[in-house]
């Protein structure tokens, strides 16, 4: 099943909802669900806030209801490189084309390019559900950009 829908930039309207999905999905993720939530929470509310200040976030919403979140993606492109921190579909609208229409367009030509993930729970997924990407994880990109700030 597909379904209709079109790409806009975050508003910041957005950013509670994309910050506390984000943050409680990687919560509930392997290995982050062992990590207590005094040490969990407040560090990577920093990482989330970091990336929607400096990165691009396209939002996926109906075209009739911009207001309606159906799912997000917080990428970037670094040296030509795309990096995808964060890809998120709302579980109501899982099985329907979505996560990979939203990688098409945001990839678009660059099928065949390394593709770095910034998020490890983030990982398997995309590795196992897109399979003609090549994803590579790299857990220092994100690092050296909070260091560099």
């Amino acid at each position: 099943m597909h379904i209709q829908f079109v790409l806009r930039n975050m508003v910041d309207d957005d950013r509670p909802y994309i910050a506390t999905s984000m943050l409680q999905s990687i919560k509930r993720s392997y290995p982050f669900d062992m990590v207590p939530q005094a040490i969990y929470y407040y560090p990577q509310k920093k990482i989330i806030q970091q990336l929607l200040d400096k990165c691009t976030t396209l939002v996926a919403c109906f075209p009739e209801d911009p207001s309606e979140i159906i799912g997000y993606i917080i990428y970037q492109f670094f040296d030509q490189i795309p990096i995808i921190h964060y890809l998120y579909v709302r579980t109501i609208h899982w099985n329907k084309k979505i996560a990979n229409t939203i990688l098409k367009q945001v990839l678009r030509d660059n099928m065949n390019t390394v593709i770095v993930t910034s998020i490890s729970d983030f990982f398997p997924q995309l590795k196992h559900r897109f399979p003609p990407y090549k994803f590579v994880y790299d857990p220092f990109f994100i690092q050296t950009q909070l260091l560099d700030k």
